[in-house]
């Protein structure tokens, strides 16, 4: 099966027909999607395969993250950070089985039926809000005792407010999958380098579900926040550009892809600044010997 998933001549279409399930793949995702939870990416799931079958199953495990966006915005202003791309299915574009997999229209097809299924029965904004409610009834009154109050991480307000929200958040969600499929893909930053003198920045390309043009604009600068630019260059067909070489010190690059429609999508590369992340920023050094040394970013 990874030899397959691994080998571009087999189409998406043939691996998931031999070595998978597309009812429970789409059925997974869409879950996953509309509830937002968005840490399971790579992890946080079972692969299961029954003996002396072929297929493998995808089955959840850790959903902690569901429905959690709203409580950490408002926990921590800017939580769900700058140019996120981890929202439909650009949250899962950096894994490469559900990658080749929503390359295929008709995956994506299906995908699609089954998102507008759940959205419009269990999953419905009015369903989550019906149920939350329900739960909150038998939940609540524990918060304000022991041993509960002393961990408590909101105040009762926060958590009627947080409640009543929840509905929007599964709306939300379903947004952000519709514009997911019209938006470019995120992408990847490759480190900098040092040619002939001149500093050289490229990246990959990104992807568009419907071959819509894609143009680049790519930024450098001192600061994260990107006010003094060394390099402002924007609507380019390429994947790399030339700049002089710099001078010792640290520095941000970003590039944010943008289809012919208007629909714009960061790099995977995030940098964190504070209480909130800067999605499409990579950052690097130019060190004393003048090669270059990129700041890996680690999720603490």
């Amino acid at each position: 099966m990874l030899d397959k998933l691994n080998d571009k001549s087999t189409t998406g279409d043939k691996m998931l027909e031999k070595y998978f399930d597309a009812e429970n793949i789409q059925y997974w995702l869409a879950f996953q999607i509309l509830m937002g939870n968005i840490d399971n990416q790579n992890r946080n799931m079972f692969l299961y395969s029954p003996q002396n079958g072929t297929r493998w199953y995808i089955l959840p495990w850790d959903l902690d993250d569901s429905l959690r966006k709203g409580e950490r915005e408002l926990r921590r202003s800017g939580a769900l950070g700058q140019n996120s791309w981890r929202y439909g299915v650009s949250n899962y574009w950096g894994n490469l089985l559900f990658q080749r997999l929503l390359k295929s229209e008709r995956f994506r097809t299906g995908l699609d039926k089954v998102v507008d299924k759940l959205y419009r029965n269990q999953l419905s904004p009015n369903s989550i809000g019906d149920l939350s409610k329900q739960y909150a009834n038998i939940v609540k009154p524990y918060l304000s005792r022991m041993p509960d109050v002393e961990r408590m991480p909101i105040k009762e307000e926060q958590y009627d407010k947080i409640l009543n929200e929840l509905p929007k958040e599964v709306e939300k969600n379903y947004q952000d999958y519709k514009n997911s499929l019209q938006s470019p893909q995120p992408f990847y930053i490759d480190q900098p380098k040092v040619e002939n003198g001149e500093l050289v920045l490229k990246w990959m390309s990104s992807y568009d579900f419907n071959n819509k043009e894609i143009t680049y604009h790519v930024e450098l600068a001192k600061e994260p926040n990107f006010k003094d630019k060394i390099l402002d260059k924007k609507g380019l067909t390429e994947t790399s550009v030339t700049t002089k070489h710099l001078p010792k010190g640290q520095y941000f690059m970003r590039v944010i892809a943008t289809n012919s429609d208007g629909k714009s999508q960061a790099s995977f590369e995030q940098y964190r600044v504070d209480t909130t992340s800067l999605f499409g920023v990579l950052s690097f050094y130019v060190m004393e010997d003048g090669k270059i040394k990129v700041d890996v970013y680690e999720n603490k």
